[in-house]
Order: C-alpha cells, then sequence, then structure tokens
C-alpha cells in the first residue's frame, strides 16, 4: 500500500470488468480520508506484522494521519492528531449514473461507457438523538451525535455509484441479476465530534472539541476495507459481487424515512462496544502434543482502546473458524459470540470478553509416518511391467536429464507454457515414487540417479535446475531458448518449503542424513515459510513485516520486494494459484517434520508442526470454502440450474473455456477452488494460470485441486474432502471425456493450444489416491508419453498401475 497525504476507501470484491490493461480484480471507490491541509508529506512511517499494519503521515506543519488496519477486524481506525479530519473527499470513478428521468446507466470498460469521475460522497447520515434516530441529507444541514452514543451511519441509498450481484462466480462481467448496491459505513468516534459539515469539494468535515481524536470506519455488517493512495489503483470494478453487506440500494432508501430501531440498538449494543476495542494484532503460540496427537494453538490479542465501554472480542482465525463450523477436527475454546463476523476468510470475533482464545486441531499424526512400501507386483499385466522397465531403462541410460520446458503455444508465444521438474525436491519426489516400484537392478542406479540431483543442486539452496544442464528428453520438448522469463522471475528467487518433502523422501531410501551445514540451510527455508505467513488467513503475505497489498507500492518497493523475497506482484505465493500453494505448503511441512527427526531437532520439530497444522486446517478450509459461502450469505444459488451453461454460451466470454454445469442447484455444485488468498480478497475460480503476469495467467492454465498431489495429501483429502475431491474430479470429466489424453487440445482458459501434460497426471493420481479407482481403468487410462524418455509423469502412471494391481 502506497500511503500519501490522502487515502482511499475501497470495497472488496468485483468482476474482472476492467479491461485489457488490468485483467484483475479492482475494487469500488468510496472516497477518500485526509486532513484538511494543502501542506505536504514530510515523512511516511510503516510497522506492521503478520495481522496488522500502522501507517503514519506526517506533514510539514508536524501534523499526523494514523491508519491502523487490523487483520483481526473488518473495519479500520483512523486517527488525527488536530482537531479536524475529511471523508469521503475527492474524485472518483462512478460506475452507475443516472439521468433526469432517473434511468440508471452502466458504465466500465467492458460496457463501452468509461465511467465519469465525481465526488461520490454518501447521501444519507444517521446520528442518535436522545431515544430516536435522525437521519440527515448529506447535502444539508448535519446533525453531531451524543457523547453518550458516539457514532454515524453513512449510506449512498439510491444515489450509489456501483452495482452489486450475489452471483457465485466472479470475473464475469455484467449480469441480469444485478441491482443497485450500497455499503453502508459506520463512524465510532473515540470522542463526539462537536460538528460534522459538507466540505466544497464533497467531503465531510468532522471538527472535534480538541486535539487528537480517532474514527473507526466499519463496514455495517462488516465484510472488509481496502485502503490505498488516490490514483494508484488501475481498473476499478463496476460490479460489487461478493461480500457486499446490503443487495439492493432500495432497501436503504427507505431507511432515509424509516430507520429501523433494530438496526440502532443493534449499534449501541454491540458495534460500538467492539469497534471501541479495536482488536489490532496477536501473538499466536503453539505446542504439538504427540502423545494425544493434538496441535495446540494459543491467541493472545491486544486491542487499541479508543473509549469507555470498549468490548474485547478476540478469537481463531477466520480460515480456522470455517474449519469449526464445516465439521472438521478443530475445536476452539470460548466459543463465546459472533459478532461483526462474515468476512471472504471466515467469521471473526468468536471469542468474547477475553484477548485470549484457544483452539486445537487433533489426529493429524497419522498423516507423518512414511508412506507404506507396495506390496508384490505380480498381479500386474506383463505388458505393463515391461514398459515401466523399457521407460525407467531409457531414463536411466541417458544420465543426468535436464528440466522439461512445454510450451502451449508455439510458435504465437513461447512465454506461455511450463517449467516441469525444474525444483529439485519435486524431481526427487517424483523419482522416488518410482524407486519400490522398479526391478531390484534398477534400484540403484536409481538411487545414484538422485543422489546426483541432490548433490549438484542442493534442493534447500536451489530454487531450479537450469535448463541447460543435462541431456534433453527429447518428443515435445522445445529446449532451453524458450524458457519464460516470467517463470525464472517468480520462481527463481527463493526455496519453497516444498522442497523439503522430496529431500526427505531421498534421505529416507538412502539411509542418509544431512549434514550440519545442510541441516542449517533446511531452517532457513522452514523460517522463511514462518515469516510468508498471515494470521487470518494462514497463507502467505509476500512480505515478512506487513501485509500491505502490493499495488500500493510504489517502483522501488516493488523491486525490492522482487530482489529480496521473489514476491510478485499479487503475492500469491510460490505459484499463483492459492490452493497450489496449499498444496505444496502442506507437503513440504511434512518433509520439514521428518528432517528434524531424523536429525533429532525438537525445536525444529516443533516449528515444523505449527506449519503443518496451520498447512492443514488451511488446506480443509479451502476445500469447503465454496460451501461456506453460501452458508454464509456472501453469494447465492442462481435461480437457474443451468445459469451457467447459458451465460457461457451467451455471455461476453463465450469465447472462454471453463468447467461448466448443466446443474448448479445445490451449492455443492459449486467446484471453484480457492484461487487467490490475498490479504484483502479470497477469489474463487475452477482453473488458474501458472503464471502471473496479467493475459498470460489466463492463457496458460491448469485445473488446481490436484496440483502437486502427493500420497500424504491424497490421504488428508481422501479423509476429509473425498466429496468434494470426487465432485471436481467428475466435472472435468463431464467436460471433457478424453481428460486423460497426452496432447488433448485444451479445455480451459483464453488462447491455448493443449491440456497441460500435469492435468491428466494430476488427475490420474487423485483418481487413484483419493476415489481407488480400479487398476484396470487406471491402465486405460495412462495413454502415451509426451517425451522420448525420462517423462516423469508417464512414468509415475505406470508405476502407480502397477502397484495398485498390488493391492
Amino acid at each position: 500500500m502506497k500511503i500519501g497525504k490522502t487515502l482511499d476507501l475501497y470495497a472488496p470484491g468485483g468482476s474482472c470488468d476492467t479491461g485489457w490493461g488490468t485483467l484483475g480484480p479492482a475494487d469500488i471507490p468510496l472516497g477518500s480520508i485526509g486532513l484538511p491541509s494543502t501542506l505536504a508529506v514530510a515523512a511516511v512511517e510503516r510497522t506492521g506484522d503478520w495481522s496488522h499494519s500502522k501507517a503514519v503521515v506526517t506533514l510539514e506543519d508536524g501534523a499526523k494521519l494514523t491508519l491502523y488496519a487490523s487483520m483481526l477486524s473488518p473495519g479500520i481506525v483512523v486517527e488525527t492528531s488536530t482537531d479536524r479530519l475529511r471523508l469521503f473527499a475527492g474524485q472518483h470513478e462512478r460506475f452507475v449514473t443516472h439521468d433526469d428521468k432517473g434511468k440508471m446507466r452502466i458504465h466500465g470498460h467492458m460496457s463501452g461507457n468509461p465511467a465519469p469521475r465525481s465526488t461520490i460522497p454518501p447521501a444519507h447520515l444517521a446520528i442518535r438523538q436522545g431515544e430516536r434516530v435522525r437521519v440527515c441529507a448529506t447535502s444539508g444541514a448535519i446533525g453531531t451525535p451524543p457523547a453518550d452514543h458516539p457514532w454515524a451511519l453513512a449510506w449512498w441509498g439510491r444515489g450509489s455509484h456501483f452495482l452489486k450481484t450475489d452471483c457465485p462466480v466472479a470475473g464475469t462481467g455484467h449480469h441480469a441479476d444485478a441491482c443497485l448496491a450500497d455499503f453502508p459505513l459506520l463512524l465510532v468516534f473515540s470522542k463526539a465530534p462537536k460538528s460534522i459539515g459538507p466540505t466544497a469539494d464533497g467531503a465531510f468535515e468532522f471538527v472535534f472539541q480538541e486535539p487528537s481524536a480517532s474514527i473507526v470506519v466499519l463496514p455495517f455488517p462488516g465484510t472488509g476495507l481496502i485502503v490505498s493512495q488516490a490514483g494508484v489503483a488501475e481498473g476499478k470494478r463496476n460490479v460489487l459481487t461478493h461480500g457486499a453487506p446490503v443487495a439492493d440500494a432500495s432497501a436503504t432508501q427507505r431507511w432515509a424515512v424509516d430507520f429501523p430501531n433494530t438496526i440502532a440498538e443493534s449499534i449501541t449494543r454491540d458495534f460500538v462496544p467492539a469497534a471501541l476495542a479495536y482488536p489490532l494484532s496477536v501473538r499466536e503460540s503453539f505446542h504439538y502434543d504427540p502423545n494425544l496427537d493434538t496441535a495446540h494453538f494459543i491467541e493472545k490479542v491486544t486491542f487499541l482502546q479508543l473509549g469507555a465501554g470498549g468490548k474485547r472480542l478476540g478469537g481463531v482465525p477466520p480460515v480456522a473458524a470455517i474449519v469449526v463450523e464445516q465439521g472438521g477436527r478443530v475445536q476452539a475454546s470460548p466459543k463465546g459470540e459472533r459478532l461483526m463476523t462474515v468476512t471472504d476468510f471466515g467469521p471473526l470475533g468468536l471469542a468474547a470478553d477475553t484477548d485470549t482464545a484457544r483452539w486445537w486441531v487433533s489426529g493429524l499424526g497419522a498423516y507423518i509416518s512414511p508412506p507404506k512400501a507396495p506390496q508384490a507386483t505380480d498381479n500386474a499385466p506383463p505388458a505393463l511391467v515391461a514398459e515401466l522397465d523399457a521407460q525407467v531403462k531409457k531414463m536411466l541410460e541417458a544420465g543426468r536429464l535436464a528440466p522439461w520446458v512445454y510450451a502451449d503455444n508455439i510458435p504465437i508465444s513461447a512465454a506461455r507454457g511450463e517449467y516441469y521438474w525444474g525444483e529439485p525436491g519435486e524431481a526427487l519426489y517424483l523419482l522416488a515414487q518410482l524407486y519400490p516400484i522398479v526391478k531390484k537392478e534398477q534400484q540403484a542406479a536409481l538411487l545414484e540417479c538422485m543422489a546426483d540431483i541432490r548433490k549438484a543442486f542442493p534442493p534447500e539452496t536451489t530454487p531450479l535446475m537450469p535448463p541447460d544442464k543435462g541431456a534433453r528428453r527429447g518428443g515435445y520438448d522445445v529446449g532451453p531458448c524458450h524458457v519464460s522469463k516470467t517463470i525464472a522471475d517468480e520462481r527463481g528467487k527463493r526455496v519453497s518449503l516444498f522442497a523439503l518433502y522430496g529431500l526427505e523422501r531421498y534421505y529416507a531410501l538412502s539411509g542418509t542424513r544431512p549434514t550440519a551445514e545442510e541441516w542449517e540451510a533446511c531452517k532457513k527455508v522452514i523460517a522463511s515459510a514462518f515469516e510468508e505467513q498471515g494470521w487470518a488467513t494462514m497463507y502467505h503475505l509476500g512480505h515478512p513485516n506487513r501485509f500491505l497489498p502490493w499495488e500500493g507500492a510504489n517502483p522501488a518497493e516493488r523491486e525490492q520486494l522482487r530482489k529480496e523475497h521473489g514476491a510478485t506482484e499479487s503475492w500469491r505465493g510460490d505459484r499463483p494459484a492459492a490452493v497450489v500453494n496449499a498444496n505444496r505448503r502442506f507437503s513440504g511441512a511434512i518433509g520439514a517434520i521428518r528432517l528434524a527427526r531424523l536429525m533429532g531437532d525438537k525445536e525444529a520439530e516443533q516449528n515444523a508442526w505449527w506449519l503443518f497444522a496451520r498447512a492443514a486446517v488451511l488446506r480443509f478450509a479451502m476445500g469447503k470454502m465454496a460451501q461456506w459461502r453460501y452458508q454464509a450469505g456472501i453469494v447465492k444459488l442462481p435461480p437457474k440450474p443451468d445459469w451457467f451453461w447459458a451465460w457461457r454460451g451467451r455471455g461476453p466470454q463465450n469465447w472462454c473455456g471453463d468447467l461448466e454445469t448443466m446443474d448448479w442447484s445445490k451449492p455443492e455444485h459449486d467446484v471453484q477452488q480457492v484461487i487467490e488468498l490475498a490479504p484483502d480478497r479470497v477469489e474463487l475460480g475452477h482453473w488458474a494460470g501458472v503464471m502471473g503476469d496479467k493475459w498470460t495467467q489466463l492463457c496458460t492454465v491448469e485445473p488446481v485441486a490436484f496440483r502437486y498431489l502427493t500420497p500424504e495429501l491424497a490421504a488428508f483429502l481422501r479423509d476429509h474432502l473425498k466429496a468434494e475431491c470426487a465432485a471436481y474430479a467428475d466435472r472435468i470429466a463431464w467436460n471433457q471425456p478424453t481428460w486423460y489424453a497426452s496432447f488433448a487440445p485444451a479445455l480451459l482458459g483464453y488462447e491455448h493450444n493443449m491440456n497441460h501434460p500435469s492435468d491428466a497426471f494430476e488427475h490420474f493420481m487423485a483418481r487413484s489416491w483419493i476415489l481407488g479407482e480400479r487398476p484396470e481403468q487406471l491402465e486405460k487410462w495412462i495413454d502415451v508419453p509426451w517425451l522420448e524418455r525420462g517423462d516423469l509423469f508417464y512414468l509415475n502412471k505406470l508405476a502407480e498401475a502397477v502397484r495398485r494391481y498390488g493391492q
């Protein structure tokens, strides 16, 4: 976030009607916050951690504007060192306008009507006066709240400048069911202002009796706010698709003449006390008890006390709260109240009147145990075993093989494709899967191949193996000249936790262990994974010291983030899709635990368990996220079961490939996965790109639920999310019955030629490991290799079919 003299306020969520230049989500502007001063900014100081951020803007005369934003609250705190503060100021995009006859017109990039800029102040402001609520039109005289009711509620009504839809799919442009929306904002004052008045530029100016006052700006009821510098964010959305608290502005318009007493009572009784004890940050402690197989978490919250009567509302991370609600192996104490609860990440405020909450998750120890050795494979068809032997022989005879450079849009765009088996840890994992299946005489050579990778490209210090160090694999291998710079930039600067999974598999087979120096490097990888985490999302933050979004960073900050942390524009982690990163983190933490046990390092093992318990909770929550959104009221079932097919067939994006369905009549028919889990939003979709640069992100894509599947992750998904996995796999098969075929025409995305080789492989393994498909059927799905030698996907499909015949 880039902070200037004014701060822009946004409502999160929306469609991707942002034009070809941005091709991604933006937000609805709600106006600017600032000090009524013409002086320049003298300094900006920012601090923060995994749960909050603080920014202090100092003007030339010493006046300060301070912002507190916390992942424990949907609102923000704005503090002035003077006796004045302005809200809702500035010129902003207006996505909806009305003509003289009241006819509504929609604006936006894809609509062909650029959004005009104007002031966008709320039309109404409600304050408490005595036993009643007074509603003021903001174009005229505005009253002031009494000291014992220090709040005001602002809303737009029919003067709103944006639309809303409860459509469960984001990024779908205009919707026939969109309606004029509202985003009421509750303003809670640390001390009641002595006057509130409009300014010439459309702002509200709040004047206090004395300097130093704070305002909590809180969505009512809350789903979250975003703050950025004016003019920084590009391509604002013109349809707010997720999370707006009011579906229809006509409902809030009625408040102007008949303000509900129930709302006033709820604000006074619940929201004001909670806002005056603003939950600023949280410190988490952890312990894994192996005797009970239980991971214990304690959350200690620090509150910003803004006034008398504040009511503390702590709680567990919202993502963990989803697991509590969905019946996972997570329990919390105290369960307490639910106030201001629904955010895109999950419920907030599960524990009341305490600064400490405890929660625990049990039953994870089974996933740490080493995979069982396969039984005899005498039952496998001889031709299948012979093909496996022949393919392994060709791979071993070739010696060291270079990673596979796959391109799916040659000769149009060599930047679109994948870089398979470039991570040494992933290569070790896929080779380790072959070891117990191949002939005894091949196992020694296979182990030598793994040892060569481990020595030449240490997984704990090597993010990517180079494309020109090793023999080419032949077949559909375009060579090192086509390696995308995007992939090199995003993946080549830091080692992922996932690397430790394959590394541990190598040590388990070789009977060796890391040296002291190598183990120190492994512990640095574990420490780096800790630094990346966010408290509320249990996911990557992208920067270890703050959860501020990338979009607000200035060019110098962005370059520094790239150099130091390998951060990408979305700060999504190792890969663009959140669920893919969750899969990798789950298995990587397992590798870290096993390595720590191998080294006898109890402290490192506890830290690795901390990562693993969080990873397991996150992955479960991701599997339930689509259905939870219906229960939480964030989205609703469409009126017609075939709406998605009809929209794809006739809508503006009918040329885009997706996982269509003829029946969307139940929440479980929504098989969307968590694609983005940023500090300010959750985005769901059926697929995601493998690179993060805008258009290419949409044109080189893959299904995401099973990417980087390992036996341990598959066991977890089978135990806890089997129905969801089956629904996703069946949706793929319904859309493309030949999903298993090599060189199959592209099913998903915008502009590319073929399904990625990993698509069929991961789906194949999911069918075997999670859904328990028969070996005879698996054998039919193997198809042909993409490469002349060393096709690790093909080899592992062969080995898995042989293994299953032995069961």
